[in-house]
């Protein structure tokens, strides 16, 4: 009887080694709110032996993480043994030198499958392995960096269709059991969703982002989608099924939230990264008679940093502040955007006036002239009015720190900037 029980324990043991689960947990959209991580922390230590990920847009609008480039989120995440990362849009506003501080420092991979920057040198994919199973991870930006590659020279973007479909063959070769896709891409996004899935049937699970809109789970053509919450509200567990020959089954997905007790290790990097911009994030650099004497001098600073006729410059309005300091000039422009430059035929700047008008927050300043007109604004502007214009590009400097260090020379005048340029609110 012994015998016949020891050898029945044994059978199953080797039916447990062939078949199995494997569990992913991941999170995304942080924007750098590292206490709501260090919630989610103890639930995330749970399962050790879970893969685990982050889906991008991990500092961007948190003043103190932007200053320190995100490092102490990268700290974090090696903390807790995250395996990849995937970037989303605005980690891409950082630029080559910071992703390549990043990539230096992370301890897992960064996965780029559909998009390039020049200088850095990511994987599309990776695979990993539990218990014998294996599994093709990769990893997609946003759908709309298409929209960015064709001004930026050092950027470069394809189809997320053609990116999957060229990896899908290697991990199968492989010999993956199952094909996972993270992205910086709505699972609500279904243009693109039902694109990726009726055209590559090979992907057994899809965890998304970007929409900052959680989903436990759902089902599409077949595949179950879910999306952790946005600021570390939830995370994703994702569990895997395989058969006694590690055949892919089915997958099943919850959200985890966290409780009441927080990281210390994980609150400690925090406040170590606020502490560090104590010093300077509150010295007031100038301080504005009012708004429209903000946004017409910052509309002539970035006028003259991209050499152009004229410049159009927008902001949070509702975050203005009349002393503006480093953490003040952050709330009203936080997102990493770029200068950009627009070439507009002359006749065409009363439509581009009138697409701003209105709208609080926007200024206009210089002179449209004749011919075609070189105007200046944001890259997240330019992705409104690219139409209007016979070429367009986006340039390496960036909007608030041209601002910022505008501000901090000595030699600028409030009004020597309102007098040099012929200035109107849109």
């Amino acid at each position: 009887m012994i015998k016949n029980c020891l050898a029945l324990l044994a059978c199953c043991s080797i039916l447990l080694l062939n078949g199995g689960e494997v569990e992913f947990i991941v999170t995304g959209d942080l924007h750098g709110r590292l206490e709501k991580l260090a919630l989610l922390a103890p639930e995330i230590s749970k399962y050790p032996r879970a893969v685990k990920a982050d889906l991008g847009d991990i500092v961007q609008g948190n003043y103190a993480m932007v200053c320190a480039e995100a490092l102490p989120v990268i700290e974090v995440f090696n903390l807790l043994g995250y395996d990849f990362l995937i970037p989303g849009n605005h980690d891409l506003e950082f630029g080559t030198r910071v992703l390549q501080r990043w990539q230096r420092n992370f301890r897992g991979s960064i996965l780029a499958a559909q998009w390039h920057l020049a200088g850095l040198d990511l994987p599309g994919y990776r695979i990993i392995e539990r218990d014998g199973i294996r599994i093709g991870v990769i990893g997609l930006g946003d759908a709309g960096l298409k929209k960015y590659a064709g001004f930026r020279r050092d950027l470069t973007c394809i189809d997320e269709v053609s990116a999957v479909r060229k990896i899908v063959p290697e991990l199968k070769k492989a010999g993956c059991n199952a094909v996972v896709l993270l992205c910086h891409i709505a699972i609500s996004n279904y243009p693109v969703m039902n694109r990726l899935l009726r055209e590559v049937p090979e992907i057994d699970a899809v965890i998304g982002g970007h929409s900052h809109r959680e989903g436990a789970g759902s089902v599409s053509y077949g595949v179950l989608m879910a999306q952790p919450g946005a600021y570390g509200a939830s995370a994703v567990k994702l569990t895997l099924v395989f058969d006694e020959q590690r055949k892919f089954k089915f997958a099943s997905s919850c959200l985890l939230r966290g409780g009441k007790v927080r990281d210390s290790r994980i609150m400690a990097i925090m406040r170590r990264a606020e502490n560090a911009v104590v010093p300077e994030a509150d010295r007031v650099l100038r301080e504005f008679a009012g708004m429209r004497e903000f946004g017409m001098s910052a509309a002539e600073i970035i006028r003259r940093a991209g050499d152009g006729e004229m410049a159009v410059f927008s902001f949070y309005a509702k975050n203005f502040s009349r002393k503006v300091t480093g953490r003040t000039l952050f709330r009203m422009l936080s997102y990493g955007n770029r200068i950009s430059v627009a070439w507009i035929p002359q006749e065409k700047i009363g439509e581009l006036r009138r697409r701003f008008s209105g709208e609080s927050g926007y200024f206009v300043t210089g002179s449209s002239g004749s011919g075609v007109v070189k105007v200046v604004m944001s890259d997240f502007l330019l992705t409104k009015v690219a139409d209007l214009s016979v070429k367009a590009a986006v340039t390496p400097l960036f909007e608030r720190q041209e601002i910022e260090k505008a501000l901090k020379m000595p030699e600028f005048k409030v009004r020597d900037i309102e007098k040099s340029s012929r200035s109107t609110k849109l």
